[in-house]
Parts: structure tokens; sequence; C-alpha cells
């Protein structure tokens, strides 16, 4: 008898259980936005309400992560569970059209075959970089982008930049969250730490400092790409053709860039250091030097006719 009451407990806590699973269930199926967010304290996942009940894994594309649903799920009804999926496959998509809408729209002009192989490659590279690139090892495609390709690229919110390609909206913090959050979905690694929240310039090797975040490094310190954009443009406004000139420090100043920063990055944008009379520096409009193109080694040597031989290049 004591046995027949336990089962009669047992069930009725599990018909509880079950039904109060099925209701969370429910729930999370038809969650608000306001309900759900990018978890990103290890890998990358969507939180409800504070709760992670999915994980990004790689797919098909960069900005289109397949959503995992956590193992806590399997006890629901597998109709249940394709509902909760589909509605976390629409907020994911909604909140990627948001934040990083450029991803998106590089992906498929990099697939567009009827775009041109010149556009194809930049876009390709931005997809690679997910929305950065740096200028110089893609010189020879930007120089054949035609007008059309790159208005094509502008309404992206692309930005051809002396030194680097981006989409400044993704240096803003959210978006830069849902950036790396891509990122470590398509390299199955953990988050990686952020930079603090509008930081410009860091210490170079800090946290979140690198290329992928989108900083330069100059000595020892790394400026934010759009940063470094816009004292490019300040230095080009300043000179006058190829005459010596003084470029404005406020800028540079205001921002916290050292000046043995600002020589590194002018340098690095074409600029010469000169004297001037009196001993005053100045800068020297050179232009870039042009991309060296790798050198193929010889063929008439002992190794190459080993590779002959042996089949390997």
């Amino acid at each position: 008898e004591l046995g027949d009451d336990k089962r009669l407990l047992l069930a009725a806590a599990e018909k509880r259980l079950a039904g109060e699973r099925a209701r969370r269930g429910l729930a999370l199926a038809g969650a608000p936005d306001a309900m759900l967010a990018l978890a990103t304290e290890d890998v990358p996942g969507i939180a409800w309400s504070g709760q992670v009940i999915a994980s990004l894994k790689p797919g098909p594309a960069l900005a289109r992560p397949r959503v995992a649903l956590d193992r806590a799920l399997d006890c629901l009804d597998p109709q249940l569970r394709a509902r909760i999926r589909d509605r976390l496959d629409r907020w994911t998509a909604a909140q990627l059209q948001r934040h990083v809408p450029a991803l998106v729209a590089v992906e498929a002009a990099s697939l567009d075959p009827a775009a041109a192989p010149a556009l194809r490659v930049v876009a390709a590279a931005l997809v690679q970089g997910a929305g950065l690139a740096a200028r110089l090892p893609l010189t020879e495609a930007i120089d054949a982008l035609s007008g059309d390709d790159r208005q094509r690229l502008r309404r992206t919110g692309i930005v051809i930049g002396a030194l680097d390609l981006f989409d400044p909206r993704l240096l803003k913090p959210q978006s830069a969250r849902w950036r790396q959050a891509l990122l470590a979905a398509r390299r199955g690694t953990a988050m990686p730490a952020l930079p603090p929240a509008g930081a410009t310039v860091l210490i170079r090797g800090a946290a979140g400092s690198g290329a992928s975040f989108g900083f330069r490094d100059f000595g020892g310190q790394a400026v934010r790409i759009d940063l470094v954009e816009r004292l490019a443009r300040a230095a080009h406004d300043a000179r006058a053709g190829k005459a010596p000139f003084v470029p404005d420090a406020t800028l540079a100043t205001s921002i916290g860039i050292a000046p043995a920063t600002v020589d590194r990055l002018m340098t690095e944008l074409g600029f010469r250091a000169t004297l001037a009379d009196g001993g005053s520096a100045q800068w020297i409009w050179r232009g870039r030097p042009p991309r060296k193109k790798p050198v193929a080694p010889p063929r008439d040597n002992a190794f190459a006719a080993l590779a002959q031989l042996t089949g390997r290049p």
C-alpha cells in the first residue's frame, strides 16, 4: 500500500512537472524580443530571461549561424522544440540585420554571379574579416572596382579608407559583440575578451586591441581604424599637393594618441618627415609604395629538379 502511494505521488509530480515544462516551452516559443539576448560569457549563445537556452554554431555562412538548442530542452515535445528553434532563428536573423547589416550585404555580393570579379574579391575579403579588411592586400581589386561597384559597397555601409575597408557601425559596442560572436561561432571557440566599450586608443597588446577587433598597431599604441581614417583625412585636407606642411595635432591629442604614434601613422599613410628652416618638423606627401608581389622561387636548382622527380611543388 505504501508502494502504491509512492508511485501515485511520483506520477502526479511527473505530470505536474511535464505540464510546467510544456508551459515554459510555450512561453519560450512565443517570447518577445525584449526577453531574448545575445549571451557571450563563454561560447556565443542566446539567453532567455537571463538563462542560456541555445548556442551559435557554424552555419552555411558567417552571417547565417546555426542555432543549437540546449540539451535541457530535449525533454520537450519535438514539435515544441521545432517552434522554439524557429523563434530563435527568426530572432537571430533580425538581430543580425539590425546590428551587422553590412555582413549580410557583402556576403550576398561575394556570391552574386552578376557582380564583377573585383567586387566579389573585395566582398569575399570583407566576409572573411567579418566586415573589416586591410586595404593593401586588396589594392589591385580596389583599383579595378567600377563606379557602380564602389556605390554598391557604400550602400552596404563599407568605407574604403586609406588603410582599411570597414563599416563604422561594426565598431559600436553591441555590433562588435555580435561580430565577435559570429567569428567565435565560425571557429567553434569561446568568446574573446572584448575591448572596453567606446575605446578608441589602447595599449598595444591589450585585450581587444588586435586587427580583428578593428584596431591598428602603431608603435606602442593601437588605434581604432575609424579614428585612423579621420586622422588620414585631416592630413590630406591639410596638405597642398606635395608641398611640406605641418598637420594639426589637435585631433590626435584629443583622443590620446602619442606623437610617436602620429609619426608612424603618417609614414604608413605615405608621408615623409622633413625638417623646415629652423628645425621644425614637416611632412611631405610621397604616396604609399606599391605592394610588392611575391617572387616565385627559381626552378633551375636542385630542389626544383627534386620536385619534378617526386611530383611535388
